[in-house]
């Protein structure tokens, strides 16, 4: 169904895709994976209880959501689908694992026609995959083996899996991979989060397994987390955020150039020297902070912020050759529960399966050589908690401003709210605005919404998919309930007024209309 309509908002509903949800028999997932600006992919997983294999649907349609194509395809159902990559090029690569025979397939989606490659492979270890990058004929992955962590490549000419030697450790308990599609290598990066110690490794298609490189920073610096970007075969940016004595708390961001396994241009960049770092906060707050970290400087100190930070994802700014990096700032919180509530004759004991609050985001800007270029900060309201720590905040771009936003929902079945502010380097073109989401037909009222995912698509356009009880209030002329897996296309309009900058005018109306009866009054009394 495609509709469109305006409205004023600042995420202004455009087109949107709807599919019935079956109930009877069969469970269904959904998932969506933006293409960017050559369309979106739907992808409907099915399984009926009483068949041996799974049904997929995969549809991709263009920007303006109408299909492409669609093609169907079954697998066997003891195969669950584990990690989706999408090389930003041609194809999109399904990792499916069955981890108690050592299987796994790699589903190899060509975008252009719907073509579809299966690769078979087989693990020469009881390996848990998590995770899949695929560059050339190579597909590199992550996992763990007895609880340690496991790297492994798998050639998909010849369908031989190898484990990579220098990232099984028992020192190290984090490994993430990383891959260009224009670069015939994989990068790997192993992290101790307990010690704080880094390594980068990088594996080529052609030379093989090239020196690792362990990160050092000077005097009592550690990283405290990293991602990897890739430059060329033998040459890539170290980004993340450091931390004095491996503390959980971040000072600042940390750019370093390796090349062939030697580090080259570091750079360390305090949190405290951003422009915009401390606007989430009162301006009493700001001086009182600036106050103590010149008095900890006069000492011959250093002024230790005290707050979490979770490092997001590397995002490319479009039509340049810059990368944002996003550090947002969370609590965790633990919950009690009285013993008496649980057992009369049981101790109190703290639940450690809490909620991670966020407070707020920042945005930096950072060339291809490490250099630290603009920074900017988004408010995130209170009530976003989760039980899982992930990123909240979206970034889109209009022109060469940012568009930072991030979806708020009260509860599971509650229709989402959209926060987003708008920003030009170290300027604030548009504040933090609420903007709540509405379906492009006026008629569908949503009765409840769950399963809900918001994600940049391209540009200044965003989509929001997952699964709503739609009430049509027109249909058949009584109107019809209806369960849907759906996909909004949602453009930002900075200059569309929102509800609260309507009631905003029109209090100043309501004030300049006050301010000229009492002047007309003095008047006429003179």
């Amino acid at each position: 169904m495609l509709l469109t309509i305006n409205v004023q908002a600042q995420f202004t509903p455009q087109e949107r895709f709807e599919m019935p949800v079956t109930q009877k028999r069969i469970s269904e997932d959904f998932m969506v994976t933006s293409l960017k600006k050559k369309g979106v992919l739907f992808l409907a997983i099915r399984e009926n209880w009483s068949d041996k294999q799974t049904s997929w649907e995969l549809i991709r349609m263009d920007t303006t959501m109408r299909e492409v194509w669609k093609k169907g395809q079954k697998f066997d159902k003891f195969f669950s689908p584990t990690h989706t990559y999408y090389d930003q090029y041609k194809f999109v690569y399904f990792l499916m694992t069955r981890e108690e025979k050592k299987q796994f397939k790699i589903v190899k989606l060509n975008i252009k026609d719907g073509a579809i490659e299966v690769f078979d492979g087989i693990l020469p270890l009881k390996v848990q995959l998590k995770k899949v990058r695929v560059a050339g004929n190579y597909a590199f992955f992550t996992g763990t083996f007895n609880s340690d962590i496991a790297a492994l490549r798998f050639n998909m000419l010849d369908g031989t899996t190898k484990i990579v030697p220098a990232t099984y450790s028992k020192t190290y308990n984090s490994l993430d991979v990383y891959s260009h599609p224009a670069i015939n290598s994989g990068f790997y990066l192993m992290r101790n989060t307990r010690n704080c110690n880094t390594q980068v490794h990088t594996i080529s298609n052609i030379v093989g397994l090239q020196p690792g490189k362990t990160v050092l920073l000077p005097r009592k610096y550690t990283m405290h987390s990293a991602h990897v970007y890739p430059l060329s075969a033998t040459k890539s940016l170290l980004l993340g955020t450091y931390s004095i004595k491996c503390q959980p708390y971040p000072q600042g961001l940390a750019t370093m150039l390796i090349k062939s396994g030697r580090q080259s241009r570091l750079r360390l960049h305090k949190f405290l020297d951003f422009r915009n770092f401390l606007n989430f906060y009162s301006e009493k707050k700001i001086k009182r902070i600036r106050r103590r970290a010149l008095k900890k400087e006069a000492q011959g100190k250093e002024y230790t912020l005290r707050s979490k930070m979770l490092l997001g994802n590397i995002v490319e700014v479009e039509n340049k050759d810059n990368l944002l990096v996003i550090a947002e700032r969370y609590w965790y919180h633990n919950r009690v529960v009285s013993s008496s509530i649980r057992r009369p004759s049981a101790l109190p004991r703290v639940i450690t399966q809490g909620q991670f609050q966020f407070t707020s985001a920042s945005i930096s800007a950072i060339n291809y050589n490490g250099k630290r270029l603009w920074d900017n900060t988004i408010k995130i309201k209170p009530s976003i908690t989760t039980l899982n720590l992930k990123p909240q905040v979206r970034v889109g771009f209009k022109g060469d401003s940012v568009i930072l936003a991030y979806m708020r929902q009260y509860r599971e079945s509650s229709v989402p709210v959209l926060w987003s502010k708008l920003v030009y380097k170290n300027k604030t073109i548009k504040k933090e605005t609420e903007d709540e989401v509405v379906n492009p037909n006026p008629d569908d009222q949503i009765y409840s919404a769950t399963n809900q995912h918001f994600i940049h698509w391209y540009g200044d356009v965003f989509l929001l998919w997952g699964e709503q009880v739609v009430f049509d209030r027109k249909a058949a002329g009584i109107g019809i309930r209806k369960e849907v897996a759906f996909i909004n296309k949602l453009r930002y309009n900075h200059n569309k007024l929102t509800k609260k900058d309507l009631k905003k005018l029109k209090k100043q109306k309501r004030k300049k209309k006050g301010k000229m009866k009492n002047e007309s009054s003095l008047n006429k009394r003179e």
